[in-house]
């Protein structure tokens, strides 16, 4: 198993990591998304969960106001939000305001957060799939955020 120094920080520059985790991860032909949307949207498949990227629960897209969550899951009571460092730490974009509007509209599903770096280690995301999108299925509660901690 490769290890990366993807810590809290941006991979932009580092192309022979990027490779290994484009190898983890649906073909961006196939799927819009981010880089650890892409790989969380391969792992969901290979467990059977049904789901959508990108689902609109308020509005839709383009209109202000629009709330759009990550992945959105059908078959069990979870909302998955990706953050990722650069945008939403070192530009500030993490909304609590945004994410309480989430619980509200949606209050019979737990909003799980998983950043971007947690997606890019093999072990972290594992835990991370197993706590929240495995637990949620089976009716055990998820943990709400993982960060580093865990």
């Amino acid at each position: 198993m490769a290890e990366f120094s993807i810590q809290r920080q941006p991979i932009v520059g580092r192309e022979d990591e990027v490779e290994e985790l484009e190898r983890q991860a649906v073909p961006i032909e196939e799927v819009y998304g981010s880089l650890p949307e892409r790989i969380l949207y391969r792992e969901l498949i290979r467990r059977r969960a049904v789901f959508s990227l990108h689902q609109p629960i308020q509005g839709t897209y383009g209109v202000s106001g629009a709330i759009i969550v990550d992945f959105y899951f059908y078959d069990r009571p979870l909302i998955t939000e990706v953050y990722g460092v650069f945008i939403h730490e070192r530009g500030r974009l993490r909304d609590p305001d945004r994410e309480n509007r989430i619980r509200e509209l949606e209050p019979e599903k737990e909003l799980s957060i998983i950043w971007d770096y947690e997606v890019y280690d093999r072990d972290v995301r594992e835990r991370w799939l197993v706590q929240n999108v495995d637990a949620a299925l089976l009716g055990a509660p998820v943990r709400v955020e993982y960060g580093e901690e865990g």
